[in-house]
């Protein structure tokens, strides 16, 4: 039945095509005694009336997934800001450095130690050795009567003073590797690092400030991802959780670019607010762009459930400009701008609504960028070889890099 149905849409699409072909090459004739501009080539496609799960719209803000207040761990005065409010940094990257020549002498101190004990542990290996040497050979001289019992005594009493101080020397030269370790970590304390990628949200300390111990220095904030935080009635959380979290069933929508985005991914509160009975509903959101900012507000469109006619457009009809957004549809062989709002994405098409468009309508997919209102245009019905062509385009779910030139 869908085949058959979408054979009938393409006739229908080609005949329309072919009807507004024959009247604009009789308004061409027209047009071309009057010396009036040449019909644009555009490529159209018909609006769609097709029955889809309605979406809920609720409100919600955006919230970093990771942010935190950095703070050193040593007491100290801050020599060097490496950073300002606003940059881009990266994980390991040098933030805020403090004075560390008195650390930097410790560490020195710490390394002759442990070379010292290190050349007192070889001194007392070399002395077991000979004392151990001196035990074998007083131990032949005994059997043979050339050397008395006392002698072979001293010797044995000797070996395990020997042994006692290379056991005191070993550790002696263990505290002090721990010793110059702990020197290491209190040099590369006085230097504060990214802990991850981020954004420079606030700078907390200058050059010359005393910063104690525990003191924040940066606020560091990561945007990509970013956490949409959406208000849910608990209906529509219910239905989330009926689709398996599917986060495919749920775009957003931010009020500063009104771009519209997939979630990439989704988490239900376990509770619910006892007030309003809403469910706190978390969508990651792809942000490598960096547009989405923590505490802009973000409007989430939710599956409900239930079914209902919607009208589809391709989502490369979809124009923008300062009004919002619009198509253009073929009338009389003209282009005439029709104001949609967009309402999510559906594969390669995007349900919307709009008062002035109805199912059969035919719109512009490909040389809308173009178009002026009123515009005379050659349309030509929709190949499968376009159709493929824009479906692996990059995919504009809501109308954010594509502008027209509408009137406002």
């Amino acid at each position: 039945m869908r085949r058959k149905a979408t054979g009938r849409a393409w006739s229908t699409v080609t005949a329309l095509c072919a009807a507004l072909a024959a009247q604009q090459q009789a308004s061409g004739q027209q047009r071309g005694d009057s010396g009036g501009p040449p019909p644009a080539a555009v490529v159209v496609d018909a609006v769609r009336l097709e029955r889809l799960e309605a979406r809920r719209e609720v409100v919600g803000e955006l919230r970093a997934v990771r942010r935190s207040r950095l703070a050193v761990r040593r007491s100290g005065l801050t020599v060097e800001v490496a950073v300002e409010l606003g940059d881009t940094v990266a994980a390991g990257q040098t933030l805020v450095r403090l004075d560390d020549r008195d650390a930097k002498l410790d560490l020195q101190r710490a390394q002759a130690l442990l070379a010292q004990r290190k050349a007192e542990t070889s001194r007392r290996e070399a002395e077991l050795e000979q004392a151990q040497r001196d035990v074998q050979r007083l131990l032949a001289l005994v059997r043979k009567g050339s050397a008395s019992q006392n002698e072979l005594d001293d010797a044995m009493t000797a070996e395990a003073v020997a042994t006692a101080q290379l056991e005191q020397a070993r550790a002696q030269q263990l505290q002090a590797k721990v010793e110059t370790q702990q020197a290491q970590a209190r040099l590369g304390d006085m230097t504060v690092r990214a802990p991850f990628a981020g954004v420079v949200a606030a700078k907390l300390t200058e050059v010359g400030q005393w910063a104690r111990e525990g003191d924040a220095v940066i606020d560091l904030v990561a945007l990509d991802p970013i956490d949409a935080w959406l208000e849910a009635p608990q209906r529509v959380a219910a239905r989330l959780i009926a689709l398996g979290l599917d986060p495919t069933k749920v775009s957003v929508q931010d009020e500063a670019t009104g771009t519209q985005r997939e979630a990439i991914s989704l988490a239900v509160s376990p509770v619910a607010d006892p007030q309003s009975r809403n469910v706190e509903v978390r969508a990651r959101l792809a942000n490598p762009s960096g547009l989405l900012r923590p505490g802009m507000s973000a409007v989430g469109l939710l599956p409900e459930g239930r079914v209902a006619p919607t009208l589809t457009v391709h989502k490369d009809a979809m124009l923008l400009d300062a009004a919002g957004s619009f198509v253009y549809v073929v009338r009389n062989g003209r282009a005439a701008p029709v104001r949609v709002r967009a309402l999510f994405a559906v594969g390669d098409r995007v349900a919307v609504s709009a008062e002035e468009l109805q199912a059969g309508d035919l719109v512009v997919v490909e040389g809308n960028e173009r178009l002026f209102p009123g515009q005379p245009v050659a349309p030509q019905p929709m190949t499968s070889a376009s159709s493929a062509a824009t479906t692996r385009a990059p995919s504009a779910a809501a109308p954010d890099s594509r502008h027209g030139g509408a009137e406002r």
